[in-house]
């Protein structure tokens, strides 16, 4: 029964991906393009046309809140660790979307890599969330209560996150050359 189960929450989660996914490859531009064929379309406006802190730390935030909250659903209810990092890069494949769309706002910008679109905000993102995973992947079986967890969240987000958001862009400025052009 629980297969069953495990299967159904499986094929609830990869619709949206799929069609997250198809939206994304039909309707945002490619690497190449910088048409900005989108009535709404203009430098630093997300998809949407809205820009400004909604954009830069509204729509992150909640992505991360909404993250720390679906990542102590997996923990506490799947009962193995592949089970739980499926579960996790669903959850990652299904926000990518929500990145792309909402978070990034430099897809018309003549001046901006198209590839940093793509790739930038989504590593900027995940990447405490994620590396807080694998420790809770390496604690598996030990029991997470809520109240040390929440702590050690909110530290991540407060903390962790905006210090790996500054050294990625300059990792990302000088190192990989994804700055302006």
């Amino acid at each position: 029964m629980k297969q069953v189960i495990n299967w159904s929450v499986s094929a609830a989660f990869l619709i949206p991906v799929a069609l997250g996914w198809y939206v994304s490859y039909r309707y945002l531009p490619g690497i190449d393009e910088r048409q900005p064929w989108w009535p709404l379309a203009s430098a630093h406006k997300n998809w949407l046309g809205q820009e400004g802190c909604v954009v830069l730390y509204g729509y992150p935030f909640s992505l991360l809140v909404a993250s720390y909250c679906a990542k102590r659903i997996i923990l506490t209810h799947c009962t193995k660790r592949g089970t739980a990092a499926y579960f996790f890069s669903l959850l990652v494949a299904l926000s990518l979307p929500f990145i792309w769309f909402l978070c990034e706002s430099e897809w018309f910008n003549n001046s901006s890599i198209t590839l940093c679109c793509w790739v930038w905000r989504p590593v900027a993102i995940w990447f405490v969330p994620a590396m807080s995973f694998l420790l809770d992947l390496f604690d598996w079986g030990m029991p997470k209560p809520l109240k040390p967890y929440l702590k050690r969240s909110v530290v991540e987000v407060v903390v962790a996150f905006p210090i790996w958001a500054v050294i990625w862009g300059l990792f990302a400025l000088y190192i990989l050359e994804w700055g302006f052009v």
